[in-house]
């Protein structure tokens, strides 16, 4: 239940027919791992964002505290996505592996020179911007009208 509401429309959907499973504890899953790991972990994995641990109470953590420098830790408020066109595009599937492709092209300098002169050369490329920008709240889902519930 707490996952379904933190997914949009589609998610929600796709959720909804899959056979709902109950939980196991993390002492459970994962038995030889640290008390106060588990304990952080469980926090960080909430699908609800709202009951999810911030990274600025995640840092503070017990299971941290050896890690725990305040001179390099610093916070801010929540970044809005509109920062982000990336994440507002209404992609298809195969516009997002494209995306996702060369993204990782940039860890590999050498194919991502040989990538570009390949695509240099065709007489149609690909461009991102043919995909609407999404506004605030609107579905990103290409196949999905937004009524505008939830």
């Amino acid at each position: 239940e707490e996952l379904l509401r933190a997914l949009n429309i589609s998610n929600q959907r796709s959720m909804a027919v899959l056979a709902e499973t109950v939980g196991r504890p993390f002492i459970d899953a994962f038995p030889g791992m640290d008390p106060l790991a588990q304990d952080l972990l469980s926090k960080m994995l909430r699908g609800n964002p709202v009951r999810r641990i911030t990274v600025g109470v995640s840092l503070k953590h017990p299971f941290l505290d050896a890690l725990h420098c305040l001179d390099d830790e610093l916070e801010r408020g929540p970044l809005d996505s509109v920062d982000f066109e990336f994440e507002r595009r209404r992609l298809t599937a195969t516009a997002f592996r494209e995306e996702v492709f060369r993204e990782t092209l940039w860890y590999h300098p050498a194919l991502r020179d040989e990538f570009q002169q390949d695509v240099a050369s065709q007489v149609e490329a690909y461009d991102v911007r043919q995909y609407q920008i999404c506004s605030r709240g609107e579905s990103l889902d290409p196949g999905e009208v937004d009524d505008g519930r939830i």
